[in-house]
């Protein structure tokens, strides 16, 4: 939007209501402008930022990297470009001298091309986030450490590591997404504002965004963790089958106390994503406790999720899975032979009890230090 004004016209209204002692002043001042300005004085609002996305009602916008509000955002986009380099650099070393590649660097490597035998978008993305899921376990010694959104370890020490937390998990999912053919206009490292109770939690959250034949379904990093090193193939299968779980952006965002992952005291609000060739930022307020500038789809959204089902991928994406990712934590044995096996609220599960009753969403605070199964941080 652009305001200009006629300085031929607004003098001549000036010198109307003044007297002849402040004339001559005035008529100097205008000539200045008139003569340095061109006759004209334009001023010229920034431009409004450009919607770019719809994530379950909330909407996000590409600005200009000099936006302070957008800072966060640019500045790890950086890291990520960085660490992308890093880990290219890391997985062209593999394919060329695999005997003298980081084992787990390997399976990442080999993952990568498994999943780029899949056809199926939806499949593809749920596979790369049990993988991912199973193979980064959660370090909560680095939530500790991290002052800064900079302070987490890259792409290729969180593979090595084995460890890292939904900052790196996320990171990871998006290079995974972009490398195995998604195009990038569909694909956000989203990071998210945390509520429970209305009350804003001093740590975010960050996930990772697929829009898939016009629904966009987030890749969150849930996760089993379990008291022992050992467990049986039929409890590892159910872990696998459970941390590939997908959830629409609406039902996600929990509003509705709808999610099959998230306990329902607990809400997220986006707050800025990036791809590789853009930052974005999202403009929404917190929400209130009416709940009356939360959008309608995300308000009402049912439960709903996608998983591991397919009949002709799942036996063998199960069984990789566990093989590679899983397996690099946990020793898998028969199950006939004794186990250590995941509890929940302090009780013992038996391998014949663990099942989906069983995987309900505790927060990560509540339960990381006694062990217990932990599906969400």
């Amino acid at each position: 939007m652009s305001i200009t004004y006629n300085f031929n016209q607004a003098h001549h209204a000036l010198l109307r209501r003044t007297g002849k002692a402040a004339r001559k002043s005035i008529i100097c001042a205008l000539s200045l402008v008139g003569l340095f300005g061109g006759g004209y004085l334009a001023y010229t609002r920034p431009p409004s930022p450009t919607c770019t996305m719809v994530v379950g009602g909330y909407k996000e916008y590409d600005y200009d990297s000099n936006q302070q509000r957008n800072q966060r955002s640019v500045k790890l986009q950086a890291k990520y470009l960085k660490d992308k380099a890093e880990l290219d650099a890391a997985i062209e070393k593999c394919v060329s001298a695999p005997d003298h590649c980081n084992h787990r660097v390997r399976e990442f490597a080999n993952m990568i091309e498994k999943v780029k035998e899949i056809s199926d978008p939806l499949v593809r993305a749920e596979v790369i986030n049990a993988f991912i899921n199973n193979a980064i376990q959660y370090d909560s010694q680095e939530v500790k450490k991290s002052v800064r959104d900079t302070d987490h370890l890259s792409l290729l020490e969180a593979i090595i590591r084995g460890r890292g937390v939904c900052d790196e998990i996320s990171g990871l999912k998006l290079y995974v997404l972009e490398i195995t053919g998604f195009d990038r206009n569909n694909i956000r490292w989203l990071a998210e504002k945390v509520f429970s109770n209305g009350k804003k939690h001093t740590n975010g959250h960050a996930v990772t965004l697929v829009r898939i034949k016009g629904q966009d379904w987030f890749l969150n990093s849930q996760q089993l963790i379990i008291i022992g090193k050992t467990i049986s193939r039929s409890n590892a299968k159910r872990c696998v089958d459970y941390t590939s779980t997908l959830e629409p952006a609406a039902t996600h965002f929990n509003f509705s106390k709808r999610s099959f992952i998230h306990n329902e005291r607990r809400v997220y609000v986006p707050d800025f994503s990036f791809n590789s060739t853009h930052a974005f930022c999202f403009l929404e307020k917190a929400p209130r406790t009416d709940q009356s500038n939360v959008p309608k789809e995300t308000r009402e959204a049912k439960t709903k999720v996608t998983r591991l089902t397919n009949a002709d991928w799942r036996q063998y994406k199960l069984s990789w899975v566990i093989n590679s990712a899983f397996s690099s934590h946990y020793r898998i044995v028969d199950d006939q032979k004794t186990e250590a096996v995941p509890t929940m609220e302090g009780q013992s599960t038996s391998p014949q009890t663990l099942n989906k009753t069983a995987i309900t969403s505790r927060p990560a605070s509540t339960t990381a230090a006694s062990g217990n199964i932990v599906l969400d941080f």
